[in-house]
């Protein structure tokens, strides 16, 4: 009964990010990089740091690349040096991203 309740919270869970997301697909693809961050958010609060690393790492890769400082990459940056920090092992290299 327990692990029937646990997987309708995991799915709650996933429609609300799923929408979310959309949402900020349909206000245009300019916000796609949003997306992706909430994506990445929402890997981190379900237990899959490597994955939200990896996203936040390609993003801000890709964005100082172009020559892209905004609030999404600063933002970015942020979300994965707080990542990161939860890693003994990562801590230093948490405080290079954390602005």
């Amino acid at each position: 009964m327990n692990q029937k309740k646990e997987e309708n919270i995991s799915q709650k869970e996933c429609a609300f990010w799923f929408r979310l997301g959309l949402s900020y697909q349909q206000m245009g693809p300019a916000n796609f990089d949003r997306f992706v961050i909430l994506l990445g958010l929402f890997y981190a609060s379900n237990n899959k740091a490597n994955t939200a690393q990896m996203l936040y790492s390609e993003f801000a890769m890709k964005s100082e690349k172009q020559g892209q400082i905004n609030y999404t990459l600063v933002m970015a940056l942020n979300l994965l040096g707080r990542l990161l920090l939860k890693d003994p092992e990562q801590q230093l290299d948490a405080c290079k991203y954390l602005r």
